[in-house]
């Protein structure tokens, strides 16, 4: 978006055209990362993930002071909900460079594998690689992360239901740590210390594999680096 702002790409009728808006502007960004073809643009080999366009749409298509519910494929906008002015986003980056290449890309691959396959949708040499029963599991664990804690997680927010907040949140790590298996020892430290710190919620976010944990605390406190609060 900044090569795209910098250039004066919304100037240009081509551009505006294939591209109108945000959403889109968002799953093409997505399919230059994967490779994937967008419209009127062919694909290539990328950079080897089969992802989607979440980090994409999230970065944006957010609005400041609003957490943002979207659907996708293709993407739109479900609702926002304003952020509680008492609370802030603390951030905790683990120190595991969560790369997308390599063992990681092997890794990341075979969690968005499973999910086509469980829907039916994935075929060729990963149709052997996961048991009936992980599929099964996999399935519901996509089911239950977007029908209920999606949702449930925007209404908890738009109540300040704290407590609610917490106990979906925390499933959803716990799905990730359990079926997606993509976490690791120090986005599952960072999560539970930032919970048993205080914290109204907590999870590792992102693709996984690495990477870092938000954690949603009152504005009056402040996280010490072993994972404890201060006030």
């Amino acid at each position: 978006q900044a090569l795209a702002d910098s250039n004066s790409m919304d100037a240009d009728a081509a551009w505006m055209a294939a591209l109108p808006t945000r959403f889109e502007r968002a799953e093409y960004f997505a399919a230059m990362e994967t490779g994937s073809p967008f419209g009127p643009f062919a694909g290539d080999v990328g950079v080897g993930t089969r992802g989607g366009a979440q980090d994409h749409v999230a970065i944006v298509c957010s609005e400041a002071g609003f957490i943002s519910q979207f659907s996708y494929l293709p993407a739109r906008l479900e609702r926002r909900i304003a952020w509680p002015d008492e609370y802030v986003l603390a951030v905790a980056v683990s120190g595991v460079r969560a790369t997308k290449t390599g063992g990681a890309q092997r890794d990341y691959n075979r969690a968005s594998d499973s999910l086509r396959l469980a829907l039916g949708e994935g075929h060729g040499a990963a149709s052997g690689a996961f048991s009936e029963a992980y599929l099964a599991r996999r399935l519901a664990q996509f089911r239950e992360e977007s029908e209920e804690i999606v949702p449930g997680v925007a209404d908890a927010l738009s109540a300040v239901d704290v407590e609610e907040l917490g106990r979906l949140t925390d499933r959803s790590q716990a799905l990730a740590e359990e079926v997606l298996e993509n976490q690791v020892p120090e986005t599952v430290f960072l999560a539970r210390a930032a919970r048993n710190g205080g914290a109204a919620a907590a999870s590792a976010f992102g693709a996984g594999f690495g990477g870092a944990v938000w954690a949603m605390v009152k504005e009056n406190k402040a996280l010490r680096m072993d994972g404890s609060f201060i006030i």
